[in-house]
């Protein structure tokens, strides 16, 4: 994928709501309304793929309340955070 088509499919993965519009960061809170911490993760997993463009061994995790995980490689987390911000 190109950096087009990869922005293309950041805005409809965030439109869609399969990638959320803001980080996991103490301002979430989780169902029983508590504090959710930040859980960033960094380092290479082969077995993984990348939630954007689907190729394998993304090399940053992200976790989300409801024990959800989206995994990027660090290109497609940069166009990500750029998408996120306009």
């Amino acid at each position: 994928m190109n950096e087009r088509e990869i922005r293309a499919r950041i805005r409809e993965l965030i439109r869609t709501g399969v990638l959320p519009q803001v980080m996991p960061d103490g301002s979430l809170v989780d169902e029983a309304g508590c504090a959710v911490a930040a859980e960033v993760h960094v380092g290479m997993n082969e077995r993984a793929s990348c939630a954007i463009c689907g190729a394998l061994a993304p090399e940053i995790s992200y976790a989300y309340p409801g024990r959800t995980i989206l995994r990027f490689h660090t290109y497609c987390d940069v166009l990500w955070q750029e998408e996120r911000a306009r």
